[in-house]
């Protein structure tokens, strides 16, 4: 298969207002790591990674479209770092206000960015995994309400994966795959969280590059936990989380060797599903004013067994425990809200109804939506 890389830095360069927590206020002036835009290309599939809270639709949209005239076929996935600019102009601003200077800087940043690619050819993949304990689950139940606090009770997938493409037995590129929130610390800094600690450690240890793909983590919190209640850490914090995943990695046992496709193969479904009215008022914004909000979801399979499932949304981790040896990667192609199960939907709680008052959506998802994600991906899968 023929690839090829490129990298560029995305740091705001000015103080700006970031994204993820609605409690953080004031402007971030100071840098903890840098932020960047990763670009990887798959044949004619380009894959956009970016160290951001998430991608804004219609940038999304836009360059779909204009990249979709040349032949190519492309996805913009993004880390989830709440320590990054809100990038997404329909979103509530309480979830960060929009600098329209930087959205004009990121979309020179992706220009060139296609135009410094450096090329490359591998002929295998080999895929590795370990198990490593950071993360949990964060809904526990109090009464009758479901509350943001860690639940030993549940299992979780605590799976990392390292998809090493390589020229023979010559490594060339890393993918690495892991759920967790990078929510570590609320500081008021730019940072590429424990992502970005991931990344750049494992670049200067294996000499090539890594790409870090956030899996379906909408209910799975950094394990920092004390007295049995979340607390959020500092930049040390975001350090020692990054070098227990890089450990994991560097330990990790081979499970499976063989050869990539010449050209990958690509699947994309779109489906609107429709906003029901709450009782829970969220803040007017341009979400506000859509009645439904479209799903989009691609499936990239680069050899025989190893496949992504893509989604412009926060996934329950449930959904990932369903898809076996398919790795699940959320935060792609712009950004709809939680996705949650049936039964977490039912039972309310920040993931399955609330987390519409601060993001802006209309109203809840129905809880048939579970059903209706499984019957896409059963049928790419078969």
């Amino acid at each position: 298969m023929y690839l090829a890389y490129s990298e560029v830095d995305i740091t705001p360069t000015n103080p700006i207002q970031l994204g993820g927590f609605a409690h953080r206020k004031g402007y971030a002036k100071e840098v903890h790591q840098p932020l960047y835009l990763r670009l990887i290309v798959l044949g004619d599939v380009w894959l956009f990674t970016a160290d951001l809270l998430w991608w804004d639709d219609q940038l999304v949209l836009q360059w779909k479209k204009k990249l979709a005239l040349k032949g190519i076929k492309v996805l913009f996935h993004a880390s989830h770092s709440h320590c990054t600019p809100n990038t997404h102009t329909e979103l509530s601003s309480i979830l960060g206000k929009i600098d329209l200077e930087y959205m004009n800087f990121l979309e020179i940043r992706i220009l060139e960015c296609t135009q410094s690619l450096k090329r490359f050819t591998c002929s295998h993949t080999q895929i590795l995994e370990n198990i490593v304990n950071v993360s949990s689950y964060r809904r526990r139940k109090d009464g009758n309400l479901i509350k943001m606090a860690p639940n030993e009770e549940q299992k979780i997938d605590k799976k990392v994966t390292s998809i090493m493409l390589c020229n023979g037995d010559v490594p060339k590129l890393l993918f690495v795959h892991f759920a967790c929130h990078p929510t570590v610390s609320d500081m008021n800094k730019i940072s590429s969280e424990y992502c970005g600690t991931v990344i750049s450690e494992l670049q200067r240890y294996y000499q090539i590059p890594v790409i870090f793909l956030q899996g379906f983590c909408g209910d799975i919190r950094p394990e920092l936990v004390k007295d049995g209640e979340y607390y959020r850490g500092n930049k040390n914090d975001i350090e020692n989380f990054g070098q227990k995943i890089i450990k994991a990695v560097k330990d990790s046992k081979k499970v499976l060797k063989e050869k990539l496709y010449t050209e990958p193969l690509i699947k994309t479904k779109e489906i609107n599903f429709e906003l029901f009215e709450t009782q829970i008022i969220p803040i007017p914004c341009t979400r506000f004013e859509k009645h439904e909000l479209q799903f989009r979801s691609s499936l990239l399979s680069i050899s025989p067994q190893c496949s992504f499932i893509f989604a412009n949304a926060e996934m329950s981790n449930f959904y990932q425990m369903n898809l076996n040896n398919i790795y699940g990667v959320g935060y792609t192609d712009g950004m709809i809200g939680y996705i949650a199960t049936q039964k977490q939907i039912n039972n309310g709680g920040y993931e399955g109804k609330e987390f519409i008052k601060v993001f802006g959506n209309r109203g809840t998802f129905d809880p048939s939506i579970e059903m209706k994600i499984h019957d896409i991906w059963k049928g790419w899968l078969n």
